[in-house]
Formats: C-alpha cells, structure tokens, sequence
C-alpha cells in the first residue's frame, strides 16, 4: 500500500501495480473537485471498502457508494457511439458536470479531448483511423511512455508511485489548463457580436482586440455571414482568421497565389502594401495595419 498524498477527510484508492491512463485521468478528476484527499494504491480489499472512492479496484460499479470499477463480468455499460466506459468515463459521468460548473461546452470540450480517448485506449477500441498508419501521441500514449520499465522498478520499487504520482498531478495540470482557455476564450466572445452587430459589411469583422483562433470557428453559427475576422494582435500588427465551413474547409480564402508568401513577395502579388504573410493553405495572414489587413480581405472577398 502506498500514500501518495497528505492525510485528509477522504480517502481515494486505486489499484496498486502497473498504472494506466484511465486510473490516473478519474483520479486527477477527483483530486481536482477534492485537492485535500488522500491517493492510496493498494489491493487490499479491507482498505477499499473503507474508502471514500474506490476507481478502478474492487469489481463493483456503484455511483451511490463512489465505487467506479469496469473489471466486473459484464463491465460498467458501453455508451451511444461503442466505447465502454472505463474508470475515468465512470467517475466523468457522475463527476464531470460538477468539475465544469456545469458548462455544457466545456464539459464536452474535455470529454472529447481527454476523457473518450482515454476510455476509448482502456478498452481497446481505435477511434483513430488514416492510412499513413502514424500512431496518436495522445495522453494514453504519455502515460505508457512514463511508466516505469521492469528494470527501473526492480532497481527501485518505489518508482510506479513516484511516476503515477506526477502523472495524476500532470493530468490534473493538463484538465486545468484546458478550462482556464475555455474560459478565457469565451470572455471575448460579447465583444465580437458587438462587433458584429454594428458592421456595415457583415462578411469580415475588425476586432481591434485579439481574437483567437477557436473562438472565432466555435461562433460561426451565431455570425453566419461572416467569412473573415481581422484582429489586432500589437500596435503595428494585425492578423486574419479563415471562417470553417461545415466540412472542415472553410467559407472563403485568399487567392491561391497569395499562400505561401510573405513580405516584399507578399506585397508584389497581392498588391497590398502592408501585407506580412500568407498561410500556406490560406486560412491566416498577417499585416503591418489595420489598413492593409482590410484591404487582404476585400481583395480575397471579390
């Protein structure tokens, strides 16, 4: 039996051993909503049952007594699209809304990017399919390339908590750092429908305020007619956002010339002078002025 964290009120276990993703992210979970619990990784069945939480140990799927084990006969359900839930699904389903204050968007923004993956690996299911054949180096790959080889952990027993240890804290870094953008993001959002709401021309906005790229695709439902957002990165550089489309293109971009391009090479065949730079595929660009970076978009809106 291992403690991993200070003595407190309540007491979290999981099973001791070999650490996976999905033990480590409902966890991370718990100890976010929890900070002052206590981690312990054991097997010992007397220790489980006292437990506040028991994650993914004891065979038992119990939301009411915080049991959140898949290992029993039959599992802990399968959800809509085919992937079982594991561990960190389980502790998700019951504890997810809590953690996001009950934000609908940020709530689905974590399953989809930490939680389903993790699930998805645990039960061996592939979500990720391409014929280039290049794995994903996602969190389920993170943790097994952290995780103690047999040589390191013979040298030193202690090692497996150590890892599990600074791979719930990483996680719990990881979930953190993914609210606090979410949030941040969504605090421009009333400045662009004013923007918006005031603009002549309602296919580009001037932002005179950075806008980042995500906020500006996630609001494509509510600003329809939009097909460019210019914004204001410093006092003598602005940058242009490409709206998505629907099928993962988007509504317009500059003439195929233009991308790939910057400075004097940009200014030549575009004909604006100010122009900085050109993304490749077209979707960014760059300019000294609020002038110039206008002049990019009606030029790629003719």
């Amino acid at each position: 039996m291992s403690i991993l964290y200070p003595v407190s009120m309540k007491t979290i276990v999981t099973h001791s051993g070999s650490m996976h993703p999905d033990d480590i992210v409902a966890v991370a979970i718990l100890k976010i909503l929890f900070p002052e619990s206590d981690v312990v990784r054991t097997r010992d069945e007397t220790v489980i049952s006292a437990a506040d939480f028991a994650v993914d140990v004891g065979a038992v799927y119990d939301p009411v007594t915080n049991r959140f084990d898949h290992h029993q006969v039959g599992g802990a359900g399968v959800r809509d699209n085919g992937i079982p839930y594991s561990a960190c699904g389980l502790v998700w389903k019951h504890y997810g809304m809590q953690l996001c204050s009950h934000e609908v968007e940020l709530y689905e923004e974590i399953e989809n990017k930490i939680i389903l993956p993790t699930d998805a690996a645990d039960n061996s299911v592939r979500i990720y399919s391409s014929s280039l054949r290049i794995p994903v180096f996602d969190l389920s790959m993170i943790v097994k390339t952290m995780r103690p080889t047999w040589k390191e952990i013979k040298a030193d027993p202690t090692v497996i908590d150590k890892a599990f240890t600074e791979l719930v804290e990483y996680t719990i870094k990881l979930i953190s750092r993914i609210i606090q953008k979410h949030r941040d993001v969504k605090l421009c959002e009333p400045d662009i429908l004013d923007v918006y709401n005031s603009a002549e021309d309602k296919r580009y906005l001037v932002c005179e305020f950075p806008v980042s790229k995500h906020s500006f695709w996630t609001m494509k439902s509510r600003i329809p007619e939009v097909r460019f957002c210019i914004a204001q990165a410093e006092e003598d550089s602005w940058y242009v956002i490409a709206q998505k489309d629907s099928h993962g293109g988007f509504l317009a971009l500059p003439p195929v010339e233009w991308r790939g391009k910057r400075g004097e090479e940009l200014e030549c065949v575009s004909g604006v002078i100010g122009a900085c730079f050109c993304h490749s595929v077209g979707f960014y660009m760059d300019a000294i002025s609020r002038e110039a970076a206008i002049e990019m978009v009606q030029r790629s809106l003719v």
